[in-house]
């Protein structure tokens, strides 16, 4: 079939399953579930994380034997809204959306009552630089009166999602809401025509039940005004009045870490509202993303649903972007009297600086992961600098190159701290992370000679002499390092990509002839007797159970040519023995099916079908690029983690952006060029041979584009072992 039917059919197979879409402004992440009509995610901040624990000595705290972190607040229970029509009072949570979707970064839904179209929309405001979100109601139509917004705030102990105790109302003259308690203050301002500002708890009477009043009533609210004290699970409500049959009113909401900064965050609202009514706000948005989209170059011949994903792959690009680089911290943890310390200050509360400005998230929430990983940053970067996005690629670049003195072997907490991913199998260990970040300062255009030789200096060191290999880590799917470090082939192909790289930086040819060594050596080590790439070489060795998707980088990062021997042979064990019942592309590898005593630990994270690796091989098999654009194309050009292996469905989390949107706009992108400027000559070494060392007779290379060439250096440092991770998981979906 050909390609262009291919697609066709593919979409046509394809229907909407995910709705759950958030929204982000790089200093928060709000979530709407768009089936129930209602937003039940206001984060304080986009990261899951903040900054590791410390005791009065300053140290890390640990509890059974990991180290504790500090973890974002969710700030929101629910928020939504109500409408009155012909004497029927609604709240738009029961009625079903007819569509919903994005415009640009805003997320959008449509429903119908009595007569009327309701459209609502939901943003994270890019002109605001703080945490906080803009909800609006579009009436149209005749008949409605009034309309309602709810919204339920959780400010109290704990986290990462407070309580409702110790919560504090105060209904300005304006009719902002200010409620606050332990975890902040949120402002909540009106737009439109409000007529009556409403906050009631659980002891509050029942005529002053906003919720009851809508759900049960007919009647107006009643009016709160002033300091309405302290009491457990306040919420708040609008009325607005509607008048004619286009009819627009909302809120604007934003978030203090200080639970008496109101004042401050009234004059946020003050800049960013002013005097503009709520479809001025949204044409402010809307203009900012249509400038956005201008500025992107896409290539030419894409199809309409390629068109699509791409431009909404990279929205969600510069949203998962944290632009936050300072936090209010207050001097207690998760409660009064309990004692918290930061690395970034002594003295707490204060505002800090940290290190998280630039950090690419490898998802948005519903996804769970929520942190910086190097590895989905890289791919990230790489995509925005496919498509023009300069800016954001050199400051998600700077943030791995700034961060700590090498990039981290797993991820980062969210003020830019490096965190070890841990489970009961140990740490995890990756040094592809290193060969990646070369690669993506490559794409980015970021000189920082000392940075790339650095890097490129510690994967020199990690090659053993004794294999001519890196040495054994967790790599790409995280296998950790208690007896699961294996010497695997993806990270071996991403040293010499990053050496390849680091030589064009520059100069010095010792690091094109290392990865022309380093790629002789898996040429010659980690292939089978057809020529076929291995997941690693503990399994070739076993003679069974290596089959790794993960390899498929050799021929997108220019090893190997992707017409030649080895990339036909790969392809042909990925298709044998990965390959899903339910789609083009493969199981990331065979780990959950092999007999083979040295995986022992597959789950169906493994067998499941992995968007990155369909995307990573489809110049060999174009099939899985159409199956994952008609995918996204269905669901409003998002991508996840996983398909179920059987069935096709969404798996495990969404929306991915290193490892989904930032490798959607690479496999639309031109090919990667080869690896120190030429592929791997397959008429030379032929799989099973001597390995090869640096200094034999190599394929012809061109000059190094600059640098003098100079004779090596002394390491610029040793690696920097990153803390371990809090979270302990017998069964992480990641990472078995």
């Amino acid at each position: 079939m050909p390609a262009a039917a291919l697609l066709v059919a593919l979409v046509a197979a394809q229907t909407r399953t995910f709705f759950t879409l958030p929204a982000s402004n790089g200093h928060t992440t709000v979530l709407a579930d768009t089936r129930s009509a209602t937003v039940n995610t206001f984060r304080e901040r986009p990261p899951a994380t903040e900054e590791f624990e410390l005791d009065g000595a300053g140290n890390v705290v640990f509890e059974n034997g990991q180290p504790k972190v500090i973890r974002t607040r969710n700030l929101l229970f629910d928020a939504y809204f109500g409408v009155r029509v012909n004497g029927a009072q609604r709240w738009l949570r029961e009625l079903v959306p007819t569509s919903s979707g994005y415009e640009g970064g805003v997320i959008t839904w449509v429903q119908t009552f009595s007569g009327l179209t309701l459209t609502t929309y939901l943003f994270a405001p890019r002109a605001l630089e703080h945490a906080g979100y803009v909800a609006l109601l579009h009436v149209e139509g005749a008949g409605a009166t009034s309309a309602f917004a709810l919204h339920n705030f959780h400010l109290g102990f704990g986290r990462p999602t407070p309580g409702v105790n110790g919560e504090t109302v105060v209904v300005a003259a304006n009719r902002d809401v200010l409620e606050r308690a332990f975890a902040g203050v949120v402002v909540t301002r009106p737009l439109g025509a409000v007529q009556h500002a409403l906050a009631w708890n659980p002891s509050s009477p029942a005529g002053n039940n906003g919720y009851q009043l809508v759900q049960t009533g007919s009647g107006d609210y009643p009016d709160s005004s002033g300091d309405l004290g302290v009491a457990d699970d306040w919420a708040s409500a609008y009325q607005f009045g509607v008048s004619g049959a286009d009819v627009w009113l909302g809120v604007a909401v934003a978030h203090h870490g200080d639970p008496f900064a109101g004042a401050t965050v009234q004059g946020w609202l003050d800049a960013y509202v002013g005097t503009k009514t709520p479809q001025q706000l949204l044409a402010d948005e809307r203009a900012h993303w249509a400038a956005f989209q201008a500025g992107l170059n896409l290539p030419a011949g894409l199809g309409a649903d390629e068109l699509k994903v791409a431009r909404q792959s990279a929205v969600m690009l510069a949203m998962a972007q944290v632009r936050e680089g300072s936090a209010y911290l207050r001097e207690h943890l998760t409660r009064d009297g309990e004692v918290r310390r930061s690395r970034f200050s002594t003295t707490l509360p204060v505002t800090v600086n940290h290190r998280g400005r630039g950090a690419v998230l490898a998802s948005l929430p519903p996804g769970e992961w929520t942190y910086a990983w190097v590895r989905d940053g890289a791919y990230a970067i790489a995509g925005m600098a496919s498509v023009g996005m300069t800016a954001e690629a050199r400051d998600a670049t700077r943030f791995l190159l700034d961060a700590d003195t090498l990039p981290s072997l797993t991820r980062y907490l969210g003020f830019g701290l490096p965190e070890q991913d841990y489970n009961d199998f140990g740490p995890n260990v990756e040094y592809d992370g290193y060969g990646l970040t070369l690669w993506a300062m490559a794409k980015a255009g970021v000189d920082d000679d000392v940075k790339a030789r650095l890097i490129a200096d510690e994967i020199v060191r990690l090659i053993e002499p004794a294999t001519g290999l890196m040495k054994k880590d967790s790599s790409i799917w995280e296998t950790h390092v208690m007896g699961r470090e294996r010497t695997w082939t993806y990270t071996n192909i991403t040293a010499v990509r990053g050496l390849c790289d680091a030589w064009a930086m520059t100069g010095e040819t010792r690091y094109r002839d290392a990865a022309l060594a380093l790629r002789a050596n898996i040429a010659a080590k980690l292939t089978d007797p057809s020529g076929a790439l291995a997941s690693n070489r503990e399994e070739l060795q076993a003679g069974r159970g290596y089959a790794d998707a993960a390899v498929l980088d050799a021929f997108e990062l220019g090893l190997f040519r992707s017409d030649g021997r080895i990339a036909r042979a790969t392809l042909a064990l990925l298709d044998a023995q990965l390959k899903t019942a339910s789609g083009p592309g493969w199981s990331r590898n065979d780990d959950r099916t092999d007999t083979n005593n040295l995986s022992p630990w597959g789950s169906e994270y493994d067998s499941a079908e992995w968007v990155i690796t369909d995307l990573r091989g489809s110049r060999l098999k174009p099939a899985t690029r159409a199956h994952t654009t008609a995918q996204a194309a269905a669901n409003v050009g998002l991508i996840p983690e996983t398909y179920d292996e059987n069935t096709g469905a969404w798996k495990f989390n969404a929306p991915m952006i290193g490892f989904g949107a930032g490798a959607y706009l690479l496999a639309l992108a031109a090919p990667e060029a080869p690896a120190c400027g030429a592929y791997y000559d397959e008429g030379g070494v032929d799989a099973g041979s001597e390995p090869v060392d640096a200094g034999t007779s190599m394929p012809p290379t061109p000059t190094a584009p600059k640098g003098c060439g100079c004779s090596s250096s002394p390491l610029a440092g040793a690696i920097v072992l990153a803390l371990l991770s809090p979270k302990r998981r017998k069964t992480r979906p990641r990472t078995p």
